[in-house]
């Protein structure tokens, strides 16, 4: 083969719908049989018609095929495919009698080759069952020279047996081998057939023809498009108007979100993969094929936040993780609270009340036994008034409160006895000239001449100048506590507690 001839044989076999040929034959008409070459010209073994076959040797550049081969595209290939013969003008390849005229021809994947031409395998979306679509017609080409015998017929690129009668009426194949296929055979009068318009439906065999059918409804329309739509039949499908922008849809795609119309198509953004989960991981992650987000993990010994105010450090460890060390210490917990608890949310220590009964004191002598009450209160009845409540004898507790006696204007002398307005409670030790002379160890009230300004039925003192206008109780009665001094030489009585 020449290197001119070999070049064209390579390119055109890369190309879709290319057939590999000797420029010098593309003056001449292609040829399968005698039959198809005019009068006075004859098929040579070149496969074109020419008026004289004496340069012509072979098919191409072949040299002499065997009698079980003929020249296809410059290579000696079988005449028939095992047992099954192969037509005139054809021979077997891959497994199957194809056209001497598709050798060398390359069709994409919906296509296959008829008579040295490429033809879509289907008519109108509708796919031809082994055929090919010639015409807008679907026509059984799948034999391409497979030659049956008699009683059967080529289906799927092999022969089977004719059919009684006609079984599909939309497939373009001749079932029973009559030679009228679909419509064209009585057989399939009022039978379901196709016009290969996707407008119509329902239409019937009549008359040798497929007719009738009504519009296709469309009311389905797809994501981003709004119904009714109508039938295009230039495209032979429903076209649909776009829903409106805006409008929500979905995608398969875990890792897009926020989907939502715009001019007809479903529009979405890449799912954000921005807020880990701690803070020992990096940010961005990667979405994942679940649609959940995969972050890298920080160095170990990297500082972070474990979200726990408590602790005073934090760090991550190997796996992403963020650890605390180190914790605050609480203070000493007050009365009647139990040992505080730190709140990781805040840091801040909090203490439960002590359980109800627990001793406690609530720094008033006047009080006891102290407790706690269960609300974190420190507290205990009041004394007895008159109970001794300091380092002096008039230090005495009155109403649960420790007052001295020898001053006090409300408690002078014992609990609840009050001096008049304006006057004052006097230490007894204040007389110190008469006998025997008191220590400060109770008190009496002042009083101006007058006996009604003495509490308790005490009456006013006058005319002694070493206890001139003081109240001084006559009988025990006279005395808060029910005693009182004993009997004195000079001085005026007063109330004591025993």
């Amino acid at each position: 083969m020449s290197p001119s001839r070999l070049a064209f044989c390579l390119v055109s076999s890369l190309l879709v719908g290319c057939q590999c040929v000797d420029p010098r034959q593309l003056e001449f008409t292609a040829c399968a049989s005698q039959q198809d070459c005019a009068a006075g010209e004859t098929c040579c073994p070149d496969l074109r018609c020419r008026a004289d076959c004496t340069d012509v040797t072979d098919a191409g550049g072949c040299g002499a095929c065997t009698a079980e081969q003929v020249c296809a595209c410059d290579a000696c290939v079988p005449r028939d495919c095992g047992a099954t013969r192969c037509a005139e003008g054809a021979a077997c390849r891959d497994g199957r009698c194809v056209q001497l005229s598709c050798f060398g021809v390359l069709c994409p994947g919906s296509e296959d080759c008829f008579d040295g031409h490429c033809y879509p395998k289907a008519c109108g979306g509708l796919p031809c069952d082994g055929g090919l679509c010639i015409g807008a017609q679907c026509e059984d080409k799948s034999c391409q020279g497979l030659q049956c015998p008699t009683g059967s017929r080529c289906s799927g690129g092999a022969c089977v047996g004719c059919a009684a009668a006609e079984t599909r009426c939309n497939d373009g194949v001749d079932d029973d081998c009559n030679g009228l296929a679909d419509c064209a055979d009585p057989a399939c009068a009022d039978q379901d057939c196709t016009d290969h318009d996707q407008c119509t439906v329902g239409e019937k065999c009549s008359a040798g023809v497929c007719t009738g059918g009504s519009a296709a409804q469309c009311v389905s329309p797809p994501t981003c498009r709004s119904g009714p739509g109508v039938c295009d039949t230039d495209a032979g499908a429903c076209v649909y108007p776009p829903a409106t922008d805006g409008s929500p849809c979905s995608v398969s795609d875990v890792c897009m979100m926020s989907a939502i119309c715009s001019a007809g198509a479903c529009t979405s953004m890449p799912r954000r993969c921005d807020a880990p989960a701690g803070s020992c991981l990096l940010s961005p992650g990667t979405c994942l094929v679940d649609g959940g987000c995969g972050f890298t993990f920080k160095d170990a010994g990297a500082a972070c936040d474990d979200s726990n105010a408590c602790t005073t450090s934090s760090t991550c460890n190997a796996g992403g993780v963020c650890v605390g060390a180190g914790s605050i210490t609480c203070a000493a917990p007050p009365k009647c609270k139990q040992p505080g608890v730190c709140n990781p949310a805040s840091g801040t220590c909090t203490y439960a009340n002590s359980p109800n009964t627990t001793a406690c004191d609530d720094g008033n002598v006047c009080t006891g036994p102290d407790q706690c009450n269960g609300s974190g209160s420190c507290g205990g009845a009041a004394r007895a008034d008159g109970f001794l409540c300091g380092s002096q004898y008039a230090n005495r507790c009155c109403g649960g409160s420790c007052v001295d006696i020898s001053s006090d204007e409300k408690h002078c002398g014992g609990c609840n006895t009050g001096c008049a307005s304006g006057r004052t409670c006097q230490s007894v030790a204040v007389t110190s000239n008469c006998s025997s002379a008191p220590s400060n160890t109770s008190g009496r009230c002042t009083c101006a001449g007058a006996t009604s300004e003495c509490p308790r039925g005490q009456i006013c003192r006058a005319g002694q100048p070493q206890y001139n206008n003081v109240c001084t109780p006559d009988d025990d009665s006279d005395c808060q506590g029910g005693a009182r001094s004993p009997a004195l030489v000079q001085c005026p009585e007063y109330c004591k507690y025993p």
